[in-house]
């Protein structure tokens, strides 16, 4: 026994210390040199205190290493004494003798299933268990749980071969058939079988549940042994099994978080995951061969993706493929995109083993609340979804979702990404799916309420986050979710941020299957979001297929509301003509829908259009007609765009005074109705009109004021025009190190949220720096950018701009007759467009480039 060979190995350490032989120590002590061999081997129990007094007084034992010797012996007593116990229990009523599990000397058992030779990888999770077994001297329990089919038991059984040399009393091993529906193993079959294991007839093993784990654990108490016990469903199950003294290691594998056994047994967890990708890829490779893989790299690595890199499906894949060798590999893959991925996932002739049975079995262990919420979130659009999300969609409190979605993560069938918020792996989301289509559960009417809970927790952010927005009218059968408000912005934003990928999915959702308004109301909400947050594909994608769906049901607001936000989008990224066009047919809807602010902000920004491209005249009209409809009905918010556009445009004209005075009585409207983007706006325009009279002073106290404003509001378009003012005041001043580095900052952030009207601005800016400090080449450089994105743009005006740089660059080139070619064109453009200060400046100063100033700088 364990104990014994301890008693043995210290008598060793004892005798090589005092450097005497087995046959020295026997001489010493009168104690036969065959039977110091047997001590010394564990084969004798239990040694007699004489020959304890007679050993240590040969080996001259101090104090402290005599004590030792005999608590070792009086240890080796005490187990002899629970091997009688174990034989009178398994011998109960029946004359014998002692002979029993105790004094066996059969070889110990070996009962660890084969190692998987598909396993690959893994080597943070063998890393992990290797540093929990090291160096431990006491009973240790390790539980690796995960989704079925994640590869368990394949990881337990290969870690348990690499360390079952370090268990010398043997390795037991039991599959607990947790999951299986028809025939789970009962306690008393488990403890039955590890009796058998240690030597235990059947005739003397307990029938009783409490007897039997006695039994076991008076046997296995003071061994070391590696205990493997596979597919458990509860702690219950396996507390029975855990030896209660000794140095064993029990490893558990289960579908279940078993929370129980950890917080109660000191268990230590490990949470196996899908494999990575590059180990997935591994994997088929490994079934496949390195020759038909290579034929089709990209398809493998698309298979392991539909496969969610779960290793029983990757395994089925591999070998439904090694079967029909000639079959392409990316005809599975299109298989699988297109049919039933878990039709596709099952191996011929064993039903049993595909990842559908095994989900099939986790499944069957839920409640029948449980069942339902896992069908419903497989529906739900968008990757993820948060426990308040699911209390709409399940139409429960939140704290009743927060238990439902738990009992789904404790099983696996949901992962939570962080606090509050889950996911699906995609063949489980398909599993789910299936059983949600012959369900019955009102999975429409399930969806609609979570898609007015979106809708109206977006309404209650986009209030914050873009207050200076117009939006339709919030829709009669808006549904108040009840929950608290946002503290302030930034946790309005952060949600908005969170949710994007899902409200996206939502939108698309709606405008395919329904509820078909929200997906206009979505998108119309998201608008001012979607300007500073979102790529402008992912914008124009939602917008696109909210304008569909209001088009087909001739919904005349949500047409007019999505059109909207796509002109000023298409305008922002230079495509004016169909910028135009958009805003026209918006414009005819919001007419039809009898929506009057956005009727007034549509003209409003088609004005905008017109001075983008030269057309002043145009501009002024729109602007005018919409200032006085604004008036005459009320709208200060439209006022105040209207009021803001005809101060560029009077800036334009040269008539300074005028365009500060209408950019004022902008600034105080914005500031009385709460419009904070406006207001900054104003500031903005103010600062450049202000350095313009050569008020400097008056420029850096507004722009200071626009900047901390800007930084509050989290505003990226704003940020850049606050740069460009200030580079542009600063080369005013002389100060050309700084303008240019203003400048350089400008057009990083309008790369960066790509709108080319303002990067266009600050490129030119640059290559102004660039003329005056005589750097010609870079000059050239910056103003052949901006040529190349204002000509298919249409930006007029800031063509004129760059062709009245590049007129001074060559100019001082040595090319006069180019020189007065691009100053003759700039001039020409500034004429016609009535742009009167830059065709004056042009006219004063054909070739200087001193004192250069974007003309369109303020027109955002």
């Amino acid at each position: 026994m364990h104990v014994q060979r301890d008693f043995g190995r210290l008598l060793r350490d004892y005798r090589t210390a005092a450097r005497l032989t087995q046959e020295e120590l026997a001489e010493e002590s009168g104690i036969s040199s065959r039977t110091i061999r047997d001590v010394e081997r564990g084969a004798v129990r239990a040694p007699r205190k004489a020959s304890l007094e007679a050993l240590a007084e040969a080996l001259a034992l101090p104090e402290p290493e005599r004590t030792a010797l005999f608590e070792a012996a009086r240890t080796i007593r005490r187990q002899s004494d629970l091997d009688l116990q174990v034989s009178r229990t398994v011998d109960a009523d029946q004359p014998g003798t002692a002979d029993d599990a105790a004094a066996r000397t059969d070889p110990p058992p070996r009962e660890l299933p084969a190692d998987s030779p598909s396993f690959i990888g893994r080597g943070r999770e063998v890393e992990m268990l290797a540093g929990l077994q090291q160096g431990s001297r006491q009973l240790q329990i390790v539980a690796i749980v995960g989704i079925a089919g994640v590869g368990k038991t394949a990881l337990a059984v290969h870690w348990a071969h690499r360390i079952a040399q370090d268990f010398p009393d043997g390795q037991l091993y039991v599959d607990l058939r947790g999951y299986d529906p028809d025939q789970p193993m009962r306690t008393v079959d488990a403890l039955a079988g590890f009796l058998r294991s240690l030597g235990v007839s059947g005739d003397r093993i307990p029938v009783d549940d409490e007897d039997a784990a006695k039994v076991y654990r008076s046997l296995v108490a003071g061994k070391r042994l590696l205990i493997v016990v596979d597919n458990a469903r509860t702690p219950e199950q396996i507390r029975p099994l855990l030896p209660g003294l000794g140095e064993s290691l029990v490893i558990v594998t289960s579908r279940h978080s078993l929370t129980g056994l950890v917080a109660r047994d000191g268990a230590r967890r490990i949470l196996l995951n899908v494999l990575p990708e590059k180990e997935a890829v591994a994997l088929l490779t490994q079934m496949l061969g390195d020759e038909r893989v290579a034929a089709e790299p990209l398809a493998v690595t698309d298979l392991a993706q539909r496969c969610s890199c779960i290793p029983l499906s990757l395994l089925t894949a591999a070998a439904n493929l090694a079967f029909r060798k000639h079959r392409p590999i990316s005809d599975l893959v299109l298989a699988l995109d297109k049919g039933d991925p878990l039709v596709e996932l099952t191996l011929d002739g064993d039903q049993s083993g595909s990842i559908r049975a095994v989900l099939n079995e986790t499944y069957a262990t839920l409640s029948e609340s449980e069942q339902r919420a896992f069908r419903l979130v497989s529906v739900v659009p968008g990757s993820a979804f948060t426990t308040d999300a699911v209390s709409a969609l399940l139409d429960v409190p939140k704290p009743e979702a927060d238990l439902l979605l738990q009992g789904l993560a404790t099983v696996h069938m949901v992962h939570e990404q962080s606090f509050g918020r889950y996911t699906l792996h995609d063949l489980i989301r398909s599993f789910g799916k299936n059983l949600a289509a012959s369900a019955g559960d009102g999975t429409q009417a399930a969806i609609a309420r979570m898609l007015n809970w979106y809708l109206d927790r977006t309404l209650t952010a986009a209030e914050l986050v873009a207050p200076e927005r117009i939006r339709l009218p919030a829709p009669a059968w808006r549904e108040p979710d009840g929950q608290a408000a946002f503290d302030g912005r930034p946790e309005a934003l952060a949600w908005l941020v969170a949710e994007r990928h899902n409200l996206v999915a939502a939108i698309h959702h709606a405008a395919r299957s329904g509820p078909v308004a929200l997906s206009w109301y979505l998108v119309d909400a998201l608008r001012g979001f979607f300007w500073l947050s979102s790529p402008a594909v992912e914008w124009l994608g939602c917008a696109d297929a909210a304008l569909t769906a209001a088009r087909a049901h001739d919904a005349a607001d949500g047409e007019a509301a999505v059109s909207l936000g796509i002109a000023q989008l298409l305008l922002h990224h230079g495509q004016h003509s169909r910028a135009l066009q958009v805003y026209l047919d918006s414009l005819a809807a919001m007419r039809r829908a009898g929506w009057a602010v956005g009727e007034a902000t549509a003209m409003s920004h088609i004005g905008n259009v017109h001075m983008h491209s030269g057309d002043l005249d145009s501009a002024r009209d729109l602007q005018q007609q919409t200032l006085g409809m604004a008036q005459r009905l009320g709208l200060e918010k439209a006022e105040a765009c209207a009021l803001h556009a005809l101060g560029r445009i009077e800036w334009y004209a040269g008539a300074l005074e005028v365009a500060r005075t209408l950019v004022q009585q902008s600034y105080t409207i914005c500031v009385r109705i709460g419009d904070r983007y406006g207001s900054v706006y104003a500031l903005i325009e103010r600062a450049m009109i202000d350095a313009d009279l050569g008020h400097y002073p008056a420029a850096m106290e507004a722009l200071d004021e626009s900047f901390r404003r800007s930084a509050e509001l989290g505003t990226p378009v704003l940020q850049v025009r606050c740069r460009s003012t200030l580079a542009y005041i600063h080369s005013c001043l002389g100060r050309d190190a700084e303008a240019t580095k203003q400048y350089e900052q400008a057009v990083q952030l309008a790369r960066g949220i790509n709108i080319q009207v303002h990067e266009v601005e600050a490129v030119i800016g640059l290559a102004t720096m660039a003329l005056r400090r005589g750097d010609l080449p870079q000059a050239r450089q910056h103003v052949e950018l901006a040529l190349e994105i204002c000509r298919p743009a249409g930006f007029r005006l800031l063509e004129a701009d760059a062709y009245a740089v590049l007129a001074e660059i060559r100019y001082r080139d040595g090319f006069p007759a180019e020189a007065q070619a691009h100053h003759d064109l700039a001039t020409a453009i500034y004429e016609k467009s009535g742009y009167l200060r830059g065709r004056d400046r042009m006219l004063a100063m054909p070739h200087s480039g001193s004192g250069h100033q974007s003309a369109a700088m303020a027109t955002g």
